[in-house]
């Protein structure tokens, strides 16, 4: 009796700390001040508010085509012909933009969002809802993206680009002592490439080191025997200089730049032939300061995604960027949240009321279901609109039936036939769920993911703890 009792009371603290961290938070201090570390919850655009965003094309690249347009006026044939192409040529480079900026929202996590164009002009018209993501999505979205491996004496001469890359991925450190890698597998045109520039001339020469200390020793003899000897001959000298300069060029390490965004990432050579098409680049992520360990692997993860959604055949720039609020505010959202909250604390005080002691426990057990619930759809970036949250409280009211029907079970009741029963009920809301969950339509997706996170959850929680917390094991309720 007393381990059950001991077993009760652990199960009530777990189920208590688990309200505390959905509900209050755990914090951290950090630069004088407490910020909580639980995740937050995504709004969808209609209770968060949002962007309104115009990208229009660079005048630098309006500029180009004007050029083209008057040099060719001399001949109206010809300036038609080429209007044709540059229309064809812009229309084709507008629309491959477009497909590249979004495929590159959603490697950079945005949601909810909506995007449109005019073909005649480029101009991209974006709607992204308003969170502490949406700055750092305008501000890579833009990047042009272009990576090249070239000479570093010669920038014309350019081995691999954005075109031979098949894959970039980046590996995250363990801690912040911890170096972080960009690995960036190339197709079979590049790997060819870096297979012949990597054991070629561009290879890292390992024994330069030990020439450069031989030709320091050779050099002080030289000296030496220069003030011993007056009648040295000059065509000696001469000679001599010459052959030590033509080897000095031969010694000379060759070596290739990777760079991106015009910008030098490395310099360097290959210390071993690379084979199988896949350049692993080192990138230092070490520092003592947990913000800035942060920071540096989402630079990194950002250069990969940028990577992989290509590069921008135009350079598009922000001309609006515009918050717009809705019509739900803040005030109102809370309002909703207490009434909801009123009707759930009233149907805990009659399960209190009817069932006494058991009726407690089973409150206990539905609020830590509410709790658990609620940080699932944090934790799973699940985007939470009006409709989503009536769901929710769906979710909540089929839980708290749930929940009765344990307090309901008569003697000889098998356990086996409460979930068979509870399982056939909810089929229909499980099929619901995957249908709304792959639809592309935000309010229809947010519901299906809330029902299907909602429904399993309830059946892991209340076969794990309710169902222990009220009836133990598989046996008759009023056993002793």
């Amino acid at each position: 009796m007393k381990n059950n009792k001991f077993k009760l009371f652990t199960e009530i603290l777990v189920i208590l700390s688990i309200v505390l961290i959905s509900f209050v938070g755990i914090y951290k201090q950090k630069e004088n001040r407490m910020v909580n570390q639980v995740k937050k919850y995504q709004y969808s655009k209609d209770l968060d508010g949002y962007r309104e965003v115009l990208l229009e094309v660079t005048k630098e690249e309006n500029d180009e085509s004007e050029n083209t347009d008057t040099n060719s006026e001399n001949n109206e044939d010809d300036t038609e012909n080429k209007e044709e192409v540059d229309l064809n040529n812009n229309y084709e480079d507008y629309i491959n933009s477009k497909k590249i900026i979004e495929k590159r929202l959603k490697l950079l996590g945005a949601q909810d969002y909506t995007i449109g164009q005019n073909t005649e002009n480029g101009a991209i018209y974006l709607q992204l809802p308003e969170n502490s993501n949406t700055d750092y999505i305008l501000s890579n979205i833009l990047q042009i993206g272009n990576f090249e491996i070239k000479d570093s004496e010669d920038s014309s001469k350019v081995f691999v680009n954005n075109n031979n890359i098949k894959k970039a991925s980046y590996v995250t450190p363990n801690n912040e002592t911890s170096n972080m890698y960009l690995r960036i597998k190339f197709d079979k045109n590049g790997k060819k490439v870096l297979k012949e520039i990597s054991s070629g001339e561009y290879k890292t020469n390992t024994e330069e080191v030990e020439t450069q200390n031989t030709e320091n020793t050779e050099t002080d003899n030289t000296v030496e025997a220069e003030v011993k000897s007056d009648n040295t001959d000059e065509v000696d000298a001469n000679s001599s200089s010459e052959e030590k300069e033509s080897e000095e060029k031969n010694n000379i390490q060759k070596k290739v730049v990777l760079s991106f965004n015009d910008k030098d990432m490395f310099t360097t050579s290959f210390d071993d032939p690379i084979v199988n098409g896949e350049l692993i680049l080192t990138m230092n992520a070490q520092t003592d300061d947990e913000d800035s360990f942060k920071e540096r692997i989402n630079n990194v993860a950002t250069i990969s995604r940028i990577l992989n959604s290509g590069t921008l055949p135009l350079k598009y720039e922000i001309k609006q960027n515009t918050y717009i609020q809705t019509d739900i505010n803040n005030n109102q959202l809370n309002n909703i949240y207490i009434a909801l909250g009123i009707i759930f604390g009233i149907f805990l005080v009659i399960l209190i009321v009817k069932y006494k002691t058991k009726g407690i426990i089973a409150a206990i057990a539905n609020i830590g279901f509410l709790s658990l619930y609620l940080l699932i759809i944090r934790y799973t970036n699940v985007i939470v609109s009006l409709e989503a949250i009536f769901t929710g409280a769906i979710i909540v009211a089929i839980n708290y039936l749930i929940v009765v029907d344990f307090l309901k079970m008569q003697e000889n009741t098998k356990l086996i036939n409460i979930f068979k029963s509870q399982i056939m009920k909810v089929i229909p809301i499980i099929l619901i769920a995957i249908v709304f969950s792959f639809v592309k339509v935000t309010k229809l997706s947010s519901c299906g993911m809330f029902l299907f996170w909602g429904v399993l959850v309830s059946f892991i929680y209340n076969y794990i703890l309710t169902r222990d917390m009220l009836i133990g094991k598989e046996v008759n309720i009023d056993e002793k």
